[in-house]
């Protein structure tokens, strides 16, 4: 597969990290020379900071095509929706999602204010 006019959107692929950025990834479409962005936000339903702590460059991934601009040569990528993908740290723990979310936050936000207001 060599050109742009074979992928689809919703298509699942396989691929190799090229690129670890802050907010974002680099992946090699496998058996092309394409190259697709795989943003922060399209890796997980749960928070990740940072990228690195979970991939490293040559890993293999697979993807899901979630936008192809072929006038731009510009493909989008995401990893949430593709089945049997688990993302973990590199010493092999899943994210955990503390079970009350930002409500202990906003528990506490008045609790510290006033701290600081005494």
């Amino acid at each position: 597969m060599e050109t742009y006019s074979k992928l689809e959107v919703g298509q699942i692929v396989d691929g190799v990290i090229r690129k670890i950025e802050k907010s974002y990834i680099i992946v090699q479409i496998n058996e092309t020379k394409i190259f697709a962005l795989l943003h922060i936000s399209e890796v997980s339903h749960k928070f990740i900071s940072d990228l690195k702590m979970f991939f490293s460059i040559g890993q293999k991934i697979k993807c899901e095509i979630i936008l192809i601009n072929k006038n731009n040569k510009n493909v989008k990528l995401s990893t949430k929706n593709v089945k049997g993908f688990e993302i973990k740290d590199k010493d092999n723990n899943t994210i955990e999602e503390t079970p009350s979310g930002f409500s202990t936050l906003k528990k506490n936000i008045p609790i510290w204010i006033s701290k600081f207001n005494n």
